[in-house]
């Protein structure tokens, strides 16, 4: 009887082990997709905001590159400007020279 009594417990706790144990393993399965999922939004997270850093990091060079394209045309029309007027001064110098 007392074997029987034994295996009996025995058998008990086996179960009850076994439960515990499947218990665990749904417990850690849940964690682990949760811990999944928490990756992914955060890597989806951390491309948002790289890709928003980039369109701004872009928008910028964008705008320094208009911004010089501006200052070239003003050096440009500048550098027209003041060939013009070296023409204008040649020919005067040259009609002055000419007359005397």
């Amino acid at each position: 009887a007392d074997k029987r009594q034994l295996s009996r417990e025995l058998e008990l706790t086996r179960g009850g082990l076994k439960r515990q144990e499947e218990k665990r393993k749904a417990e850690i399965a849940l964690i682990a997709q949760e811990l999944q999922s928490t990756c992914q939004e955060v890597e989806r997270e951390n491309l948002e905001r790289l890709r928003a850093e980039d369109e701004q990091k872009n928008a910028a060079a964008r705008q320094r590159i208009q911004q010089m394209e501006e200052q070239l045309k003003k050096a440009e029309q500048e550098k027209a400007k003041l060939h013009d007027q070296m023409e204008e001064e040649a020919q005067h110098y040259g009609a002055l020279t000419g007359q005397e």
